[in-house]
């Protein structure tokens, strides 16, 4: 019976252990369940389960009781009890949890317990610092219908984090390569940037379990190209990316972002069938896109594109040769407001054809001399165009058209009344036939006139409001007067929408709540990212060696649904629980828009600011390296801002401070940073860095003092720096008069400053030949007379100052005190001058041109022409010594040594002029002008000069007369309407699809 009765009592002493461990996971509606499971490490019977209670506390961050509760054994197995406690976890609270063994003995044993304080995935509740090597990959897929894209984030750095509180702020700063790929609309090409960062930053700021702010940040330079094929021209764009950044930013859930993407390079085009090609060859000069976005809207948008381009088109017929000399496209909005804009379009260019038709021919020569398209704030400012052409063969003649705007702000009213200010736009169109024999192409005469009555704003619609024309066709004349209905009509531009450059990705990881000392066979789901859920199993313990440290960790597998996968080890003892040590994410998660995002990276924790060693005798006391100034020295007075950059030795990794007491400079003791603030350039580089501002006037070395402190010791060294005296800062300066000619004198003033005084001041001219003219000192101003150099340059001149101070400082400035440049002086420019102007006649001089009876006599015509400045062209009108066509033309004359030219650069400009048969002897006068580099010409009552002709003979020479100013209404809307969108090829679309050869034919009205 004794047996019987102690047997409880043995059974009850058997040695019976609980673990506890956290079943925080989604309840399948996006929250936290707070629950857990008690496991036993032995079966129970029944009867001794039943003597088995759980309680349960829950207090908040401020002691304050959430509940309390006593649970039995009801719902569970032999070893194991699940069950979910009716409270909501947060930050900073508090649960303890025990297990009893009851009515077995006296008193009840607790056989388990736990103290659970939550905190955040990664985030220790302990204030402490530290910092992690980071190695990332971001991509994003879309796909919409035949548009795809993908963003592709490469990261190699350094993060540092710390706690101070309740603010936890962390940052990652390193280097990478973004990389971004979309198609265009309709999938007929693709857009490629490939970004090498230089910069990569992110920052963010978390107080208690809300994320305050984070910032992303990007710099760096790379490359663009843009490839397209529609309608069988294929387009190809590479260019250089330079000075560009990508900044998004949350602050407060507000989202912010800054792009700026700057590029220049080269544009190809190309098209071949049908017999045909086309090759065009294009200077991309600029590139520019910058965007600001907050919170949806679009504040600012500008957009820039400069360049040029050269086109050659060629088929079995005809050959077309165009140079696009200016395109220019900018515009920019403020606050969803239009600001600025400007548009332009100019060329030049040539083109050949012919055709054939019953055994006749026709070819056709055209020279396009100019065309000019230009709007700025929308509005239409500039349509030139100007072609001439002949034909010759079966067929001979010539044609043209001349086009430009006669009138502005003109007042219009429209079909319904309403009047509008306009543009009136003329147009002259003229084709002549000079002679044919047989004339199968069935050309007539042509001369037309329009006026168009156009509304410049170019974002309207059907903007002109009235057309008036008076034609001559064959023959028979026709006038008409047009007022188009529904013209115009006004249309709003379109405001540019805000669109994320980063995609619409959540580039938090994962996170949510945790027990700060993770056991082994934890689980919990963390959901407070938008995008990246994971569900992590703590499966074993161990330890890793991190600086200096042998740390205990727990290991944890994780998934984030899927295959995809993180594992890690998250500390689980101490200051820096709940700090995850090491960590690899693979993840493809699904997106709403039917794209992917995939994410992998590893990340180990590098470095423990804090808390420091465990014993002194582990301590190496740090050694100091090197203390600099990166500018190389300090200037006095507040000059500028300088970096004392202290380099230490610390095998430890454990410096807390790094001091300079600055005394000797009023400044007193600073503190230095490693962190990447107040100037320090590299993340826990071991070199610390402080900004300094001297607004003293002491100068010369200066003996500081640096203290570096770890936990246990301070080393102290003292070093020297070196302060340089700052230039006396000029507040003012002024010429009377401001604008001179060269060798003239002029007055000026000068106003200066210095801590130690002004003693001289002088005008320094010596860089143009000139010198140093020291200024007088009358009422406080320094002045006096200076005389400007006849070698200075013309246009505005800054001429450089020198001053001295009383503490024996001196030099040259070309500044105000603050920063901005001094007072231009402006210089007047003259034209170039003419001077020795002869004709040779195999190297001798002639004053007299003989003038042939049959063939050409061939003269050459020099000149001396002289400029202070360099002179950039001569040219000379030479009327009828002119080649056939340019009698009324400027033509350029050489000074190269080519050609008729005797020697290069000896300022003797020289040309070749033919005296032909047929013109009229006597007195003729020419014109020679010089053009220097500031665009100065030769005055008009300097160019005129003579030569006397011979007798004119008996010959029957003579020249057919060149237009020199035509153009083609066609022409222009075929040429510009497409320069707008691709610059240059619908010109040669025209003239091969048959545009000329309608214009030549007969027409049925005056509009054909």
């Amino acid at each position: 019976m004794l047996t019987v009765a102690i047997s409880p009592l043995v059974s009850a002493q058997n040695t019976v252990s609980a673990n506890i461990l956290t079943e925080w996971v989604d309840d399948g509606t996006g929250n936290i369940t707070h629950g857990y499971r008690i496991v036993l490490d032995q079966s129970l019977s029944f009867s001794e389960l039943d003597e088995m209670s759980v309680t349960v506390s829950h207090t908040d961050v401020n002691d304050n009781e959430i509940g309390n509760w006593v649970l039995d054994w009801i719902g569970g197995n032999n070893t194991e009890l699940s069950f979910v406690v009716d409270s909501t976890l947060n930050w900073k609270d508090q649960v303890v949890i025990e297990v009893w063994q009851n009515d077995c003995c006296n008193p009840s044993v607790m056989i388990g317990s736990r103290n659970i304080q939550v905190t955040i995935w990664n985030e220790p509740l302990s204030d402490h610092e530290i910092t992690r090597v980071t190695n990332w990959n971001l991509v994003q897929n879309t796909a919409n219908f035949t548009d795809s894209g993908t963003w592709d984030l490469d990261f190699a750095g350094q993060g540092w984090q710390q706690r101070t509180g309740d603010v936890l702020v962390s940052n990652e700063l390193g280097t990478g390569m973004l990389s971004i790929e979309e198609s265009t609309e309709g999938g007929t090409g693709t857009i490629a940037i490939l970004l090498w960062l230089d910069t990569v930053w992110l920052n963010e700021t978390v107080n208690g379990m809300n994320l305050q702010s984070q910032i992303f940040e990007m710099r760096g330079n790379g490359s663009i190209g843009i490839n397209t094929s529609e309608e069988g021209i294929n387009t190809e764009i590479f260019g250089n990316v330079v000075n560009s950044y990508i900044i998004r930013s949350l602050d407060q859930g507000i989202v912010e972002e800054q792009v700026r993407i700057e590029a220049n390079g080269d544009l190809q085009m190309s098209s071949e069938g049908g017999g045909e090609s086309m090759q065009a060859n294009g200077s991309l000069a600029l590139l520019l896109v910058e965007t600001h976005d907050i919170d949806g809207q679009r504040i600012f948008s500008n957009t820039e594109f400069e360049g040029t381009a050269d086109m050659l088109m060629t088929g079995d017929d005809y050959e077309m040769d165009l140079d696009i000399n200016q395109i220019i496209s900018r515009e920019r909005w403020e606050n969803g407001q239009f600001h600025s804009s400007l548009n332009r379009v100019q060329g030049d260019g040539a083109f050949d054809f012919s055709d054939q038709e019953e055994n006749s021919s026709v070819v056709v020569n055209a020279t396009v001399y100019d065309f000019f398209q230009e709007s700025v704030n929308g509005d239409k400012t500039g349509d030139r165009i100007h072609v001439d052409g002949t034909l010759s063969g079966d067929v001979t003649g010539d044609f043209g058209t001349v086009r430009d705007i006669i009138a502005t702000n003109h007042t219009q009213a429209n079909f319904t009344g309403e009047e509008f200010d306009v543009n009136v736009i003329f147009t002259e169109t003229w084709f002549n036939l000079s002679g044919f024999g047989n004339n199968p192409f069935d050309y007539e005469a042509v001369h037309n006139r329009t006026w168009e009555y156009e509304a410049p704003q170019e974002h309207w619609e059907n903007r002109t409001v009235r057309l008036r024309w008076d034609s001559m066709e064959g023959g028979e004349p026709s006038e008409g007067d047009e007022f188009p209905e529904r013209s115009p009509i006004e249309t709003n531009r379109t405001v540019p929408d805000a669109e994320s450059t980063l995609g619409d990705v959540d580039i938090t990881r994962e996170t949510g709540i945790a027990p700060a000392e993770l056991v082994v066979g934890d689980r919990i789901d963390l959901l407070g990212s938008e995008l990246m859920h994971l569900s992590v199993t703590a499966t074993s313990t161990g330890t890793v060696v991190r600086d200096g440290h042998t740390i205990p960790v727990t290991y944890w597998d994780g998934y984030y649904g899927g295959e995809n996968h993180a594992q890690g080890a998250v500390i689980s003892e101490g200051i820096l629980a709940g700090l995850v040590a090491e960590v690899t994410r693979n993840a493809t998660i699904d997106l709403d828009d039917g794209g992917t995002l995939e994410f992998d990276e590893t990340q180990s924790l590098a470095r423990v600011l804090s808390p420091s060693i465990i014993t002194e005798s582990e301590n190496t006391p740090p050694s100091i390296e090197s203390v600099e100034i990166r500018e190389g020295v300090i200037t006095n007075e507040g000059a500028s801002i300088a970096h004392l950059e202290v380099t230490i030795d610390d095998p430890d990794w454990n410096v807390r401070t790094v001091t300079a007491d600055l005394s000797a400079l009023s400044l007193g003791i600073v503190t230095l940073n490693d962190v990447g603030l107040d100037g320090d350039i590299s993340i826990h580089d071991e070199t610390y860095t402080v900004s300094i501002e001297y607004m003293g006037t002491l100068d010369g070395d200066v003996s500081i003092n640096i203290e570096v402190a770890d936990d246990w010791v301070t080393v102290s060294e003292t070093h020297v720096l070196n302060i340089l005296n700052r230039l006396p800062q000029i507040s003012s300066l002024t010429f009377l008069p401001n604008t001179v000619n060269r060798g003239d004198t002029t007055s000026v003033i000068v106003s200066a400053s210095d801590g130690s005084g002004v003693t001289a001041v002088g005008i320094d001219t010596t860089q143009w030949g000139g010198n140093v003219t020291w200024l007088s000192q009358i009422d406080g101003d320094w002045t006096g007379e200076v005389l400007v150099p006849v070698n200075i340059p013309s246009g505005d001149q800054i001429i450089p100052v020198r001053l001295e101070d009383g503490a024996g400082g001196s030099g040259s400035t070309t500044k105000f005190g603050t920063g901005e440049d001094l007072t231009a002086l402006h210089i007047l420019n003259e034209g170039p001058v003419i001077s020795d102007v002869l004709f040779y006649d195999d190297n001798e001089v002639v004053n007299s041109l003989d003038i042939p009876a049959v063939g050409v006599n061939e003269y050459t015509l020099t000149a001396m022409v002289t400029d202070y400045d360099t002179v950039s062209i001569v040219q000379a009108k030479l009327g009828s010594i002119a080649p056939p066509g340019q009698s009324n033309n400027w033509i350029s004359m050489r000074d190269d040594g080519q050609g008729p030219d005797q020697e290069a650069g000896d300022g003797i400009w020289s040309i070749m002029v033919e005296v032909r048969p047929g013109i009229s002897g006597g007195i003729m006068q020419f014109e020679i002008r010089g053009i220097d580099q500031q665009l100065a010409q030769t005055p008009l009552n300097e160019r005129t000069h003579e030569i006397e002709l011979g007798n004119t003979g008996d010959s029957s020479g003579g020249g057919q007369a060149v237009l020199e100013t035509a153009s083609s209404t066609w022409l222009i809307i075929g040429l510009i309407g497409i320069i707008i969108l691709v610059s240059i090829v619908g010109l040669a679309f025209w003239i091969r699809g048959g545009g000329l050869e309608q214009m030549m034919a007969p027409s049925e009205g005056p509009w054909k």
